[in-house]
């Protein structure tokens, strides 16, 4: 009964140690945790704070951008400015002829009467100007809007098929109708010939279109052009 009972106590005992010892793994498994999740708190708090500073650190970099994009366009506009208000003068004060037309740079004068392709051009050159050169479409289109059928200063008068604006430059740009230039050719006396020497503008719904070679001694309307002018202040 001694040995029996003794053997009961050393179970009691065993147990009574066992349950101590789990008792105190739990508390260190609990404290293990808990420094865990504290320390996961902290770096969270500190990551949220270092996310914070980077974002306030890139707000504060966008509005220096956008304050130096600010003053960099004011300080653009007032660079510019003299000179837009210089091109304004300018261009208030570029000015035609009373009875001439502006296009771009150029003045035009159509006339209302008819004569021969010189005799149109000596009126041109008394009046400052010259029988109209077609430097662009764009020109071409507009003047070929100012009337129906009109000299223009091209001719190959002293070199059959060399066309020569009056200036003495080649053509760059043609816009001869459909069979143009044909050159024909009039008896006059004896085996002398008249050609087709001279350039107009001829009506047509296709202003690219509407060049035509005819008789210089033919009669008609012409176009004058000569650059803008601008006006003078006096002080």
């Amino acid at each position: 009964m001694f040995f029996i009972g003794t053997l009961a106590g050393c179970e009691a005992a065993s147990e009574g140690r066992q349950v101590r010892s789990g008792n105190a793994a739990a508390v260190g498994l609990g404290l293990l945790c808990f420094i865990l999740l504290a320390v996961i708190v902290g770096l969270s708090i500190k990551h949220n704070a270092e996310i914070q500073q980077i974002q306030n650190s890139y707000t504060n970099i966008t509005l220096e951008r956008d304050q130096l994009q600010t003053s960099y366009t004011n300080i653009t506009l007032e660079r510019d400015q003299p000179q837009k208000e210089a091109l304004n003068l300018l261009l208030h004060n570029i000015f035609c002829p009373p009875g001439w037309k502006k296009f771009m740079s150029s003045c035009y004068y159509i006339s209302i009467n008819m004569q021969t392709w010189d005799q149109s051009r000596m009126d041109c050159r008394g009046k400052g100007a010259d029988l109209v050169i077609i430097n662009s479409e764009e020109e071409q289109t507009f003047v070929s809007g100012l009337a129906r059928n009109f000299w223009i200063g091209l001719r190959d008068q002293y070199h059959q098929g060399q066309w020569k604006w009056v200036d003495g430059s080649s053509l760059t740009s043609q816009y001869w109708m459909k069979g143009e230039p044909n050159n024909s050719k009039y008896w006059k006396t004896g085996n002398t010939y008249i050609y087709e020497d001279c350039a107009q503008i001829t009506f047509s719904y296709y202003p690219l279109s509407n060049w035509k070679d005819v008789r210089c001694d033919t009669q008609l309307t012409w176009i004058c052009e000569m650059r803008t002018q601008c006006r003078e202040h006096h002080l």
